[in-house]
């Protein structure tokens, strides 16, 4: 194969766009390239990270698609990781733990000399990130070439220290056997012609894990923390929910409170209004009245100055002269009478037929011809009842 050919690899993302802006933030990428199709949609985004480069694409129907399926539509399973090499594998870790991968191995030994961890992307894409970039540099080559005893016995001890760091990273309970590793490794190498060096390394080695196990405690203290945290803003947002919906119903009973009020208020008006009216009414139907009462006390002193007269008159005749029968004169209504009727029946105390309410003229029509108020209404109240019109009633007992 040419020197010039480049593996790229490729994975597909339902959200392309999110997930290019995620892999940038998370673990480092550089947006090198964004290719969109004739509709405008994007088609694919070049990635890059040092010299490695990364394809992202959209999830669609294709003959190409179809050879592939998603993490989620396997039960999160993967035939393939992408594995990157970075020079600080903690640092890696925390930013990518921070922007929200799920990690599934912690970082740790790979028990090649190198440390690395796993995690899984946004959509489940399984990557890799670690030490090792698994080259091999010119000088170690000359000396693994030549057969260096030393050398030969650095790589063993070293094998033998990182399987036992590989035990510790991925197992903590066994911490006791691979330190009794690590202390077999030492003795022997003491032995050796150049143990110093090697027991020098090896105890070197044994405080870096030491090193990594605090570090991972305390990422998991870290960790255990933000839970918690968002713990509690979840239960501080689902209390202030509960608070909103609350108020939301004391407004609307607020609100249905002031539409009751508001409606009782317009009510109230109309009412009053309609008692306005009524006393003004009372007021017109008083004066009428009062023209009425005066218009009959002046046709009384009128008919009394009438027959002054005539009474001086007929005191002066003799007593011997026989006194000849005089024509009946209608008996003058009585003003007393007729104002006790008219009272009565504007009172409302009288039915013409129809209801109680009487014009002032119909109830003048009626009483004020009257001797008698009592008789009057009488009379009237049984023409009513014996089914005669109002009108007819009226004239009939009107001068009783």
């Amino acid at each position: 194969m040419d020197d010039a050919s480049q593996i790229v690899p490729v994975l597909r993302y339902k959200d392309v766009k999110l997930a290019a802006a995620w892999l940038c933030r998370a673990f480092g990428f550089r947006r090198r390239r964004v290719v969109r199709g004739a509709a405008g949609d994007v088609s694919y985004i070049l990635l890059a990270c040092g010299r490695s480069t990364l394809l992202i694409r959209p999830v669609s129907s294709s003959d190409f698609d179809d050879l592939m399926v998603q993490p989620d539509h396997d039960g999160q399973a993967s035939t393939q990781v992408c594995y990157l090499a970075v020079p600080d594998v903690d640092a890696h870790y925390r930013r990518a733990a921070i922007a929200g991968a799920r990690i599934e191995l912690a970082p740790g030994s790979d028990g090649l000399g190198g440390d690395f961890y796993t995690c899984r992307d946004l959509e489940g894409h399984l990557w890799s990130f670690g030490t090792r970039d698994y080259g091999v540099g010119p000088r170690f080559a000359s000396r693994l070439g030549a057969g260096s005893r030393r050398a030969s016995q650095v790589v063993s001890v070293m094998a033998m220290v990182a399987l036992a760091a590989g035990a510790w990273a991925f197992h903590p309970g066994g911490a006791r056997d691979a330190r009794l590793v690590v202390t077999m490794a030492a003795a022997a190498t003491e032995r050796s012609e150049n143990g110093g060096q090697v027991l020098h390394l090896l105890r070197r080695t044994t405080a870096e894990l030491d090193r990594v196990r605090e570090e991972n405690a305390r990422l998991a203290a870290e960790i255990a923390s933000v839970r918690s945290h968002e713990g509690r803003q979840r239960a501080v947002w689902e209390r202030t929910g509960a608070e909103l919906a609350l108020l939301q119903e004391h407004l609307a009973s607020a609100r249905k409170a002031r539409d009751a009020a508001v409606t009782e208020v317009a009510r109230s008006a109309q009412e009053l209004k309609a008692l306005r009216a009524d006393v003004e009414q009372q007021k017109q139907d008083r004066a009428a009245f009062q023209e009425q009462l005066q218009a009959t006390t002046a046709a009384l002193v009128d008919a009394r100055r009438e027959a002054a007269p005539a009474a001086a008159q007929t005191s002066s005749i003799r007593t011997d002269t026989v006194v000849r029968p005089r024509a009946q004169r209608a008996i003058p209504a009585r003003p007393g009478e007729a104002v006790a009727c008219y009272r009565q029946v504007m009172r409302g105390e009288v039915s013409w037929g129809g209801g109680t309410v009487w014009l002032p003229e119909n109830a003048h029509a009626l009483c004020s011809g009257t001797q008698n108020a009592r008789r009057t209404i009488g009379c009237f109240q049984a023409g009513i009842r014996a089914g005669w019109p109002w009108r007819d009633a009226l004239g009939t007992c009107r001068a009783t």
